[in-house]
């Protein structure tokens, strides 16, 4: 099995630039109120201004966050109040009830790894009644559907998706507008033909693809990093989220979406996709086992649902990624870095989620036999030997993440 990241390589396919309704047909991009953008994260920075949120407003975000999506919030000076998700990421409904004051303008409810919110009807309905609009992110969910066969992103006032997170290309996200009293985006994007930042393009694992950049990019420059990122000195259980992974609107505030990355995009096949990805989870679930120190997080793959990794949860996060790495497995902790204004030492649940998950590829150019008979070669009465010389070859090559 090829090794590669968690997400897909990007696509130069020539026939990306011929025209083709492809995901067209299919939300969100059927959406009449799609809004494109280089990255979810500018998409989030929009969409709070489209809500019509104000410096102060009290907003109800989950404790276990990525850090992306939490910074354009931090950003735009909202007052973040958090709530906390159980170990099988759904949120709380009763809790978040109860967080709700006067003083509450939105919800912010994540669908974490393309799992829908078990709730999020519930939430939804208590968002209506208490004059609180909801926000779906939806960043891990694209072409995913509740088990009704309703999609991801149309219970929300406004829904964020990230596309580069799921289809072949280097960027690309969208504010998907609900509601038909609010505003569209104020403000120029810049669309150029290849991703528009070093933001964007320094997730690109294709380096054919910085190569052409090079040649034909948007030849903006892209902004000094500081040695020490703001909140370097902070306390925090891990590592500190770094700069490119945050909010700076000097990057990202006029961020468009790539022409490449919307000709790809338009010509995704969705049923394709979602039956590739549901097939590579099930070949791992149906072939995983509960090792030593370690289990899949969900125990069934719900109908509609397209999943964007395998999660995984170990006491020893970084030898399970070396073991799956060594069968040939793409892995890697996920989310572990820390964004330095959160109140971690109040959620120790969310600390144990980012410090103890391991994701496995699941992307639809990975074929589905090699993936389960990768994790097959695990098991069996031998299974403790081989994980540990797997992780020993490893190791012994000098390899670390």
């Amino acid at each position: 099995m090829a090794r590669a990241g968690l997400y897909p390589g990007v696509s130069f396919d020539p026939r990306a630039l011929l025209p083709n309704r492809g995901a067209a047909a299919m939300f969100p991009f059927s959406g009449p109120r799609m809004h494109t953008f280089g990255l979810a994260r500018t998409a989030i920075w929009y969409g709070v201004q489209v809500l019509g949120l104000r410096p102060g407003d009290e907003v109800l975000v989950p404790a276990y966050n990525c850090g992306s999506e939490i910074d354009p919030l931090i950003q735009a000076g909202l007052t973040l109040v958090y709530y906390n998700v159980d170990e099988a990421l759904d949120a709380r409904s009763a809790e978040i009830a109860a967080l709700i004051t006067p003083r509450t303008k939105a919800l912010y409810l994540t669908h974490y790894l393309g799992f829908p919110q078990k709730h999020a009807r519930e939430l939804a309905a208590t968002c209506k009644s208490s004059g609180v609009t909801l926000i779906e992110d939806c960043a891990h969910g694209l072409f995913g559907r509740y088990e009704d066969g309703q999609p991801l992103g149309t219970l929300g006032d406004i829904a964020v998706f990230s596309f580069r997170k799921t289809l072949p290309i280097g960027d690309g996200a969208a504010l998907v507008l609900n509601r038909p009293d609010l505003p569209g985006p104020r403000g120029a994007l810049r669309h150029t033909l290849l991703p528009p930042s070093v933001a964007t393009w320094r997730h690109t694992p294709s380096r054919a693809y910085h190569a052409l950049r090079s040649h034909v990019g948007s030849g903006r420059a892209a902004p000094v990093v500081p040695a020490k990122p703001p909140g370097a000195g902070v306390d925090l259980p891990g590592p500190l989220l770094p700069l490119e992974h945050r909010f700076v609107p000097a990057w990202h505030e006029r961020g468009g979406m790539s022409l490449l990355a919307e000709r790809v995009a338009a010509r995704a096949n969705p049923a394709e996709v979602t039956a590739r990805r549901r097939e590579n989870f099930s070949a791992i679930l149906e072939n995983a086992f509960p090792g030593e120190g370690f289990r899949p997080l969900f125990a069934r793959l719900p109908e509609g649902t397209v999943p964007l990794v395998f999660p995984f949860l170990a006491e020893d996060p970084e030898r399970l990624v070396t073991v799956l790495e060594a069968r040939g497995i793409p892995a890697q902790r996920w989310w572990f870095r820390f964004h330095p204004q959160c109140p971690w030492e109040s959620f120790p649940e969310a600390v144990y989620l980012k410090t103890h998950l391991v994701a496995a590829a699941v992307r639809q150019d990975i074929d589905a036999d090699t993936l389960a008979a990768a994790v097959r070669a695990l098991r069996g009465p031998d299974r403790r030997a081989t994980v540990d010389a797997a992780a020993s070859a490893v190791d012994s090559s000098g390899a670390s993440r």
